[in-house]
């Protein structure tokens, strides 16, 4: 997988955080700040940053504590809540240091997109902080005021969240093609097919992730009234988070969710489908400008 060029910017305080800085290839029209969700990290956007700097847009993908490029011992203890001061001192530093030789753009309030457990800390942000931004998608995102216990259960004892919990509780790259990240709903691997180089590739960058953070979607509360757009997107096979967890989604934020067919989980790296995604987001920035 080639790598896209990026500025590695340093957030500063405690713990270290990193963010990978993608710089728009044409006139800049905007600002897209990118949360990842379990096991992966800033890294796992290199197929949007590609898609998106070439429309013109700035990308900031943001590494939380623990993740990346970041210390990994950060991650032990980690919660939710501070995954969510990760997203908050990222968004901060970006507003506050735009004009800095190593990003030197004109700030404008950012477009945030957050994948899976990355959904449900954008959902978080921008139920205390949406002034801060100008809209929000949320792609294959934790169900919103979350998956309740039961949802949490019996996701990780299916048989696709076993083979995905080595990875998950201990960083072990076993059983990947067929784990929920890239196996759809109803058996097998993705039909719309993730390479195997994706494999390899995520078979290096995935992480172990916090338990206590995990267990934070379980239940957390929102704020409903936000005036901000939102869209919600994501696939009707999704193992985790398919059609009704994303329409009780939608419904919570007064719009429609799109439903893409037959993506993985991890539609940012579905050779078919993420393009369809990318263009799908790219429509709903230009409509809420």
């Amino acid at each position: 997988m080639k790598i896209k060029k990026f500025e590695l910017v340093e957030v500063v305080g405690e713990p270290k955080l990193e963010m990978r800085y993608y710089k728009s290839e044409t006139t800049l029209k905007g600002i897209l700040v990118f949360v990842h969700g379990v096991s992966h990290g800033a890294w796992c956007w290199e197929y949007f940053v590609d898609f998106f700097t070439k429309k013109g847009y700035a990308c900031f993908a943001i590494n939380l504590r623990g993740h990346g490029d970041n210390d990994k011992n950060d991650i032990k203890g980690a919660g939710l809540s501070d995954y969510i001061i990760d997203v908050i001192r990222c968004i901060d530093y970006i507003e506050n240091n735009h004009d800095n030789p190593k990003i030197n753009i004109p700030y404008s309030k950012p477009f945030i997109i957050g994948h899976s457990m990355g959904g449900a800390i954008v959902e978080k942000y921008i139920s205390d902080f949406n002034y801060k931004v100008k809209g929000s998608v949320l792609l294959a995102p934790v169900t919103a005021e979350g998956m309740g216990i039961k949802g949490i259960l019996a996701t990780s004892f299916s048989l696709k969240g076993l083979r995905t919990s080595p990875t998950t509780l201990f960083g072990k790259k076993l059983f990947l093609p067929k784990s929920n990240f890239f196996a759809v709903k109803n058996g097998g691997r993705c039909k719309t097919k993730i390479s195997n180089e994706i494999l390899e590739y995520c078979k290096i960058s995935l992480c172990r992730e916090s338990i206590k953070a995990m267990f934070g979607l379980c239940r957390f509360k929102l704020n409903k009234n936000i005036n901000i757009p939102v869209l919600v997107i994501g696939s009707d096979k999704d193992a985790y988070f398919p059609t009704n967890s994303l329409n009780k989604t939608a419904a919570f934020y007064d719009t429609k969710a799109m439903i893409l067919k037959g993506l993985c989980h991890d539609m940012m790296f579905d050779e078919k489908g993420w393009e369809e995604s990318a263009n799908t987001i790219l429509k709903f920035m230009e409509n809420n400008k």
